[in-house]
């Protein structure tokens, strides 16, 4: 159980319900109908296999509720998720924006995001930021993780098919290269940062300005692929000035990057107790000092504080009440 938690904290959720989606069980049918999926997807894996998955999976379902941001949800309350229908889906108050909500193929859509997001939470090696186990090094051995994560992605592609747009399907590929080449960059550096730490031997301040880059963003591009996604199914009103959007879709994924590397470095924090008490019991001198150095977490930490001032105060300039709503209750997961 403590590690479902600890699985689903990396996922950079809270635990939080969306009040406009998840209200007293007021859950639109279309959330219901990608729930029910992911349970079926899950329930047949753990059937045949001696193993819990569902510490990958979060029922807050992020990447629906991103999604479905650009999308105003009192037109998609009651709606059946098997039949296609026409909603009035408008920026502008009395300026009407009826757009084909194509439900069948959205959900389908929305199921695969969300398959991939629990294939990204099992397919990743386990992070070892220290040499703490030569002999198992998780960079070269295939995991019961990663064989997991292999099955989410190739069950996500089948939704993919199923939506039938083949450049939507090319731009989530090249967003999970990015996220998976970032994971590795960020590991390293990581790694790099603390080991060098424990040698005492690096400029602190010089080394976090070159692990937080302006790339380290890459490391939730499916997140930001979804949003962009979105707003080309939502036939947005690009007359409103849609810097505000764009600005709000970049500080959310960052607020969301940060959530995930200030688990990381309460990782690598962890493990270099492990390695300090191994390195004594060898006798071998090594700098404690380590454990006391809360620069890297407090810069993080500060970072996300001023990520989260900038998203409230693009929220309050959005004119539209459901739309700033849909983004109130969103950023409450983060």
């Amino acid at each position: 159980m403590k590690e479902a938690k600890v699985k689903q904290k990396e996922f950079g959720i809270k635990g939080k319900n969306c009040n406009n989606l998840n209200n007293n069980g007021n859950t639109i049918e279309i959330i219901k109908e990608v729930r029910n999926k992911i349970k079926e997807e899950l329930s047949f894996l753990n059937e045949h296999f001696n193993y819990d998955l569902n510490q990958f999976y979060n029922d807050n379902l992020i990447y629906s509720l991103c999604f479905l941001v650009f999308f105003n949800y009192n037109e998609l309350r009651n709606i059946n998720p098997l039949e296609p229908v026409v909603i009035n889906n408008f920026f502008i108050k009395n300026k009407k924006n009826l757009i084909k909500f194509n439900t069948p193929k959205i959900i389908n859509l929305i199921t695969a995001f969300e398959l991939l997001g629990i294939g990204l939470s099992t397919h990743e090696f386990s992070e070892n930021y220290f040499d703490l186990n030569l002999d198992n090094n998780s960079e070269t051995k295939y995991t019961i993780e990663l064989l997991f994560g292999d099955v989410f992605y190739s069950r996500a592609v089948l939704y993919f098919i199923k939506y039938e747009n083949f450049l939507v399907f090319k731009e989530v590929l090249n967003s999970l290269f990015k996220v998976h080449d970032t994971r590795i960059m960020l590991h390293q550096k990581i790694s790099k940062y603390y080991n060098d730490l424990l040698k005492n031997d690096k400029e602190k301040d010089e080394t976090i300005l070159e692990i937080v880059d302006e790339k380290i963003i890459n490391l939730n591009a499916l997140l930001k692929s979804c949003f962009l996604i979105s707003l080309g199914e939502s036939n947005f009103d690009f007359s409103l000035n849609n810097n505000i959007y764009l600005r709000l879709i970049e500080n959310i994924v960052m607020l969301k990057t940060l959530n995930d590397i200030l688990n990381k470095l309460q990782k690598a924090r962890q493990q270099a107790q492990q390695m300090i008490n191994i390195i004594k019991l060898k006798n071998d001198s090594i700098n404690t000092d380590v454990l006391n150095d809360f620069s890297f977490y407090n810069f993080i930490k500060n970072k996300k504080e001023s990520t989260i001032l900038k998203i409230n105060k693009d929220i309050e300039l959005i004119k539209t009440p459901w739309l700033k709503d849909n983004f109130k209750n969103l950023v409450k997961l983060f």
